[in-house]
């Protein structure tokens, strides 16, 4: 699975509505470093089923673990 480090603008700069949940919001402290969002690919890889049943789920890649907020 490949892992995309963004910035808090990714999602709007380049238009790309979510599926399910939300995006990354500044003014949260732990969406910098613990929250994740995931395409429907990585969905559908893990066994999550809907998008809208990854929300919340635990995530890890690399050294980083938090939980998913988006899809």
């Amino acid at each position: 699975m490949y892992r995309l480090e963004v910035g808090l603008e990714y999602l709007s700069v380049y238009g790309i509505n979510l599926l399910a949940g939300r995006d990354f919001d500044p003014a949260i402290p732990t969406d910098t470093a613990e929250a994740f969002i995931v395409n429907r690919a990585a969905v559908e890889m893990l066994g999550w089923g809907d998008p809208a049943q990854a929300i919340g789920k635990p995530f890890k890649r690399g050294n980083m673990s938090g939980r998913v907020i988006g899809v």
